[in-house]
């Protein structure tokens, strides 16, 4: 290990507080990871017909800086009635018996939902609409 005797006490110094500088600068010049504030569904079709039909849906998070992004793959899918609707991993939904099934994504203590309807192959369907605001 080489000394240096030709330092002065003043070089040190200096040396030290860039240093320390430096360092703090890198700790709080990194921007921490946005926090996720919601999670929205969305899937390609809201309405399947007959059994063995797919959709796939999407988890979109919203971030606490307002930038969204697709965490379908990282999402925890359920359905409320897997008679009617079964969701795999991924976001892939496939139709069942006719009726209505929520359709939820989790992350975390988020979760976000979405309403899917199975139709008999065939059948009449009705479509009602509240007021346009």
């Amino acid at each position: 290990m080489k000394r240096h005797k030709n330092l002065s006490p003043l070089a040190v110094l200096v040396f030290l507080l860039v240093s320390v500088t430096c360092a703090s600068f890198n700790q709080a010049g990194a921007a921490p990871p946005a926090t996720p504030k919601s999670v929205f569904v969305r899937c390609d079709s809201l309405m399947l017909t007959g059994p063995g039909s797919k959709t796939q849906c999407h988890a979109i998070v919203t971030l606490a800086d307002d930038k969204t992004q697709d965490q379908t793959t990282s999402a925890t899918w359920s359905s409320s009635n897997e008679l009617v609707a079964t969701v795999a991993p991924g976001g892939i939904v496939t139709s069942g018996a006719p009726g209505g099934a929520l359709i939820t994504a989790t992350l975390g203590k988020l979760s976000g939902s979405r309403m899917i309807a199975v139709v008999q192959a065939g059948a009449a369907v009705r479509v009602s609409m509240g007021p346009l605001a």
